[in-house]
């Protein structure tokens, strides 16, 4: 404990001392984009005593970060040397992997804007890319340092898989705009260059307005560029973590990407169903709004439908490396995407079910149909849940491998509660309220709103409670546990494969119950590769 606070003091001395230099180095590099073009037309060069306090903060922090930075790294690299397993310890791993997520993640992150900044004449764009050098720098610097030792210990594996994981799914998260952006420019942009979409339209006729300053090419170009920029950092990533697959944190990070993917594709198909739908009850959207939602509808099936088909294969390569072996690997994926139609599809039926009863009764506020095609869209959205649903069963009882599909009824069931509880609270809040003279502003439409989703949820409930009682998922009997790898040294090299199991207890530590495993096909020729180079002491 002791000799691991004296790291955390080391290592906490040098990252600060990195970051200010990094941030010093950012600041210059800024002023020196300035003199170029990127400043752009309007941001002026930088004078001379700007000049001069850039020149001095950048030499004084990097000669203090020199010299306390260097004494400190140089008391690391003797801990080293006189514990050669401080190397592969938590402490470091800590520090050295957050640090460079942060960094590659804001590097990433300021150098997309900076390349969409480029669309934009009137813009400038020093700031994004001085960040993002900087950042990139400290990022490499760090990753030199990093593949020097080995993370050894379980917890170190963790940090280390949390950065190659969770960077790769945050780039997800972070080019969810960019890729929008570009493909609601392109289809706009397509529509104004063909006549079929004037954004003009709607301006008082003395309004200067020209249909093709409002979507630039340019600008189109340079949102396009923003968005291949950050699928090439995504497919780096995938490849620098590409041979350390049997990790539940990765699995978790797969699954995450794809179920963010799919709901990006319900929400597109939502916006072309309701275009049908309103075009069918004859209140079709107007000329502009049909633009402006066909590129959204078009980013969002685009974008979505890239992401699930990346992690679609993904998944079905890595599938017999991952944790949870191939048949559970499979049904988790479905109970995800069945858990992320229930959504459209009991909301749809819910909100249909209030548009009916508002329309139908004497005092309702009779809805206008427009309401009607947004209900539908959203059931017709989430219809593929019934099959989801009987497909997993099915596959469950084939394979039983059960947790999967029990995970997915209790969520539902969970959700069905919930929902049924809020609406029994709305319902019975307007009533009593009524009844007590203090009556709020429509209650009957609250009212009946609230008796809706009650019987929404109770409808969840009895559905989801049965199949729940009839596979007897309201126990707490134990499941029958599955061997899992021991915590082996991981390689920090990218192409290192590291065996371990966040969390798992190794029953086979001779030379041969890991051969009788291998044998049996509970572990992986590599797995026991490296629980045999490690049990040797072979590097």
């Amino acid at each position: 404990m002791v000799r691991n606070l004296y790291r955390v003091y080391l290592y906490a001395v040098c990252i600060v001392l990195l970051i200010a230099a990094t941030t010093a180095t950012a600041y210059s590099l800024g002023l020196l984009l300035s003199t170029t073009p990127l400043r752009g037309p309007y941001a002026s060069p930088p004078d001379h005593s700007q000049v001069v306090q850039a020149v001095v903060a950048f030499v004084v922090v990097w000669l203090v970060t020199l010299l306390l930075g260097g004494l400190h790294y140089w008391l690391i690299r003797r801990d080293m040397a006189t514990d050669p397993t401080a190397g592969g310890e938590a402490v470091r791993s800590y520090f050295l992997n957050v640090t460079q997520l942060l960094a590659v993640l804001t590097a990433i992150g300021t150098a997309a804007v900076g390349i969409t900044q480029l669309g934009d004449r009137y813009s400038s764009s020093t700031y994004s890319f001085s960040v993002a050098l900087s950042t990139a720098g400290l990022f490499a610097l760090l990753e030199w340092e990093r593949r020097r030792t080995r993370a050894a210990t379980e917890a170190a594996i963790v940090f280390q898989r949390l950065h190659l994981y969770g960077a790769q799914l945050v780039i997800v998260f972070i080019a969810t705009p960019f890729w929008l952006g570009a493909v609601q420019g392109i289809v706009l942009t397509t529509l104004i260059r063909s006549g079929g979409f004037n954004p003009c339209a709607g301006y008082p006729g003395d309004f200067a307005c020209n249909p093709g300053d409002s979507y630039p090419l340019r600008q189109t170009v340079a949102q396009c560029g923003a968005a291949l920029f950050l699928a090439a950092c995504w497919a780096g990533y995938t490849a620098f973590s590409r041979h350390d697959r049997h990790s539940r944190i990765r699995q978790v990070a797969h699954l995450l990407a794809f179920g963010f993917g799919l709901g990006f594709v319900l929400s597109g198909c939502r916006g072309v169903f309701e275009a049908v739908l309103r075009q069918l009850v004859g209140r079709p959207f107007t000329s502009n709004e049909f633009a402006y939602g066909a590129a959204a509808t078009v980013g969002a099936l685009v974008f979505g439908l890239v992401v699930v088909l990346a992690y679609l294969w993904l998944y079905a390569r890595e599938a017999a490396d991952l944790p949870s072996g191939v048949p559970a690997a499979g049904l988790i994926q479905w109970a995800l995407a069945g858990v992320i139609f229930a959504y459209p599809f009991w909301a749809g039926v819910q909100t249909l079910l209030i548009d009916v009863i508002e329309h139908i009764v004497p005092a309702g506020s009779q809805p206008p149909v427009e309401d009607f095609a947004s209900a539908g869209a959203l059931l017709l959205v989430g219809l593929p849940f019934a099959y989801v649903t009987l497909r997993l069963d099915a596959r469950s009882r084939q394979t039983s491998v059960t947790w999967p599909h029990r995970i997915f009824v209790l969520v539902l069931l969970a959700g069905g509660v919930i929902t049924g509880a809020g609406g029994l609270i709305v319902a019975l809040q307007a009533l009593l309220s009524a009844m007590l003279g203090a009556p709020a502003d429509n209650w009957q439409q609250t009212a009946r709103a609230g008796l809706v989703t009650l019987l929404v949820g109770a409808t969840m409930v009895a559905i989801f409670m049965t199949v729940a009682v009839r596979s007897r998922y309201l126990g707490t009997r134990p499941e029958p546990k599955s061997v899992e790898a021991e915590p082996v040294a991981a390689s920090t090299q990218p192409v290192a494969s590291a065996g371990a199991v966040e969390g798992a207890a190794a029953p086979h530590g001779t030379l041969e119950g890991i051969l009788d495993a291998l044998l049996a096909g509970r572990m992986t020729r590599d797995e026991a590769a490296a629980r045999i180079r490690a049990r040797e002491g072979i590097r």
